[in-house]
């Protein structure tokens, strides 16, 4: 299996593997586990620190309080090219790891993935979608109609995660139009953010 099609086939869904898939998925974490050593790019992406936890609370930071705003941001921040703010509307490695690791399959102790492999290896593309969404769309304004979302949305406990989303915008010239800026939000007790800037 490719690299590129074991990132897409890394995104959430419901967490239910055959033994045979999950003989499958050991193999193949073990070989990307043994490759980290030469891919010098990955191992020099800067992940900041996982800070220690004092609240209880479970709370996104730099969240929306509705789908719609946080779409309607996503839109502005690019037109703006406002790249910094669109990284804080994303979820950090922090919050990744708390509130999303635990339901993954790739969590799981049979499969062995390390999470700092795969969390890096998430960032840096979802990082690079981003500043191709900022050369494709920056500096262009669009009016949010609506959302919508191609797949059901996944519930794990307190934690929703709404992929594949379509954004029905209106342009400068008064033309709608259906955009991909990002695959997947998250919300947690009410907070949304971009789950990551990857689309198809």
């Amino acid at each position: 299996m490719k690299l590129q099609e074991f990132l897409r086939s890394s995104w959430p869904r419901h967490n239910m593997l055959s033994h045979r898939k999950t003989r499958r998925l050991f193999t193949l974490s073990l070989l990307f586990f043994l490759l980290t050593s030469c891919m010098t790019a990955v191992e020099k992406t800067a992940v900041p620190a996982v800070p220690h936890d004092t609240n209880d609370e479970k709370r996104l930071t730099n969240a929306s309080s509705s789908i719609d705003e946080l779409c309607k941001e996503v839109l502005e921040k690019v037109a703006q090219k406002d790249i910094k703010s669109l990284e804080a509307m994303a979820l950090t490695e922090y919050e990744f790891k708390r509130y999303y690791w635990p339901h993954s399959e790739w969590s799981r102790p049979e499969v062995r993935m390390p999470f700092e492999f795969y969390w890096g290896l998430l960032h840096q593309r979802s990082s690079g979608a981003l500043r191709g969404t900022l050369a494709k769309y920056g500096e262009k304004k669009f009016e949010l109609i609506s959302v919508h979302f191609a797949k059901e949305t996944i519930e794990y406990q307190d934690v929703k995660i709404y992929p594949d989303a379509r954004l029905t915008v209106r342009d400068e010239e008064g033309r709608e139009r259906e955009i991909e800026m990002f695959d997947s939000i998250i919300e947690l007790n009410g907070d949304y953010k971009i789950f990551s800037y990857i689309y198809k």
